[in-house]
């Protein structure tokens, strides 16, 4: 943990914070892969090794070696915290510089070693919770695909407590194992369910969480553009640079599936240009408006579903795809307006959470599955645009691509207008955007609802690329979210 700190954390110190957490997200897809390739015990019926070995019966209980480390070891670990940050000088320094680092500073406290010693706590903490589980599974197996659950678990907690206290997350945390015990034990055929409440817990905190002056968070992607020098104006290419870069690409993308004909490949390249739709949405969302979400795929997920199935029922696929992108508007209005008080952090969090419940429930759901023999895969018959037939991947590949085009060109109108610059003087200001008489929660949820819209088209054109949506293999799932993220 302190060794990532040192190298990593502490060199992005003055970069955006989304591209903090972009770093975050990079190194845990680095530390899962290295704990794939960790070699296993030769011997599959080992057990996890634990503090106590041996079963007890209290009160007609079963306590096993396992579950009595965690009764020991989780309340002493949890003390032994508020202890050091509440009472301990060391412990004051870590609020001390997350309030004010500067002041911090003045007062002789390094906010660089502050840092190093959180990250090797966190480290420490977080070991040892998966250790524990480990113990209780009485396995390593699937630990390193552990993280998306457990994080979601988490954080639910950590937004429940406000992301300040100790107490109020350790009994939230409490409540959400027990709450989660009993309803995988009584909704066994039910899956996703926990996941669903989870998200339904998380949203509400949100609504009704408290903040004070000064806790906005905004996640921009990079600071303000430069403008071009005034010696450099006068070039015809360093003003047309950029245009000139979308030229090249754009020739490219027309030549490539003339040359390269397999079919495999140029349905490869459609799911780019398709993945690349939903990209400009997080671009609208985080870029302009200054708020992070990571669950953008799971709208482009639902999105592809809701397309399959209005095709299955006789909807035309083009029309289909037009009431997509309107509902997923929609979908992503409505989240919005729940999610207006929890901007920055908060709305991360609560968009992964959903993401979470997408992956896990939603996509399950009967209205999407329909009459589908293999719940997994979903049927989506390719349609015809007036007299074009998509018998083939290159036609298909070729409507994509125009569509993409057509979208960066009324993004890039869309962003230069009135209502684009709205939107990037709430991220800037919002307070002084208000006296400018701009109203802040009407421009964010136009923000929410283009961002919505067009990740609802790309996923649809994204589905739309494939025979069956397999949304329980790849593009829609809670990874897929990060990587546009770290695509972005």
């Amino acid at each position: 943990g302190a060794a990532v700190e040192m190298t990593v954390i502490r060199r992005l110190k003055n970069a955006p914070r989304v591209v903090v957490l972009v770093s975050t997200i990079g190194l845990a897809g680095l530390a899962q892969a290295i704990a794939i390739e960790v070699p296993q015990p030769s011997d599959s019926s080992a057990h996890y090794p634990t503090a106590f070995t041996g079963t007890w019966t209290l009160a007609g209980v079963n306590v096993r070696g396992a579950d009595l480390g965690v009764l020991i070891l989780v309340p002493a670990s949890v003390l032994l915290l508020i202890w050091f940050l509440d009472r301990t000088m060391i412990g004051k320094t870590v609020k001390a510089c997350a309030s004010n680092p500067s002041l911090a500073r003045l007062s002789a406290i390094s906010p660089k070693l502050v840092s190093t010693m959180v990250w090797a706590l966190a480290a420490v903490l977080s070991t040892l919770s998966v250790i524990l589980i480990a113990g209780e599974s009485s396995t390593a197996a699937g630990l390193a695909t552990l993280g998306p659950q457990t994080l979601s678990e988490a954080l639910a907690a950590a937004v429940i407590a406000g992301m300040r206290s100790f107490r109020v997350a350790v009994i939230a945390a409490i409540a959400i194992g027990v709450i989660q015990s009993v309803l995988t034990y009584n909704f066994l055929a039910v899956p996703g369910i926990t996941d669903l409440l989870l998200f339904i817990a998380v949203f509400v905190a949100v609504i009704f969480a408290k903040r004070e002056s000064g806790e906005e968070q905004v996640f921009a992607f990079s600071p303000r553009a430069n403008p071009i020098p005034e010696r450099l104006r006068a070039i015809w290419w360093a003003r047309n640079i950029d245009k000139g870069g979308l030229l090249l690409l754009g020739l490219l993308a027309v030549l490539l599936p003339i040359v390269v004909t397999e079919p495999s490949r140029q349905q490869l390249y459609t799911a780019v240009l398709a993945f690349a739709i939903c990209a400009s949405s997080l671009t609208v969302l985080t870029g302009w408006l200054g708020q992070l979400s990571l669950g953008q795929m799971a709208f482009a997920g639902l999105a592809a579903l809701f397309a399959a199935r209005l095709v299955t029922d006789g909807v035309p696929f083009w029309v289909a795809i037009l009431f997509t992108t309107a509902a997923s508007a929609l979908l992503a209005l409505g989240m919005g307006i729940g999610s207006l008080r929890g901007r920055g952090l908060y709305l991360a969090v609560v968009t992964f959470v959903f993401a979470l419940t997408a992956q896990q429930y939603f996509y399950f759901l009967p209205f999407f599955t329909g009459e589908s023999p293999d719940g997994a895969n979903v049927p989506f018959p390719p349609g015809r645009l007036w007299f074009i037939n998509f018998s083939g991947q290159r036609a298909y590949y070729y409507v994509v691509l125009v569509i993409l085009a057509l979208v960066l060109l009324v993004l890039s109108r869309f962003r230069d207008s009135g209502v684009g610059r709205r939107i990037k003087a709430v991220r800037d200001n919002e307070t002084a955007a208000a006296a400018y008489m701009v109203r802040p929660v009407r421009v964010k949820l136009q923000a929410f609802s283009v961002a919505g819209a067009l990740a609802g088209l790309g996923g649809a054109l994204l589905a739309g690329a494939f025979a069956n949506i397999a949304f329980t293999e790849n593009f829609f799932l809670v990874n897929d979210s990060l990587n546009l993220v770290a695509m972005v």
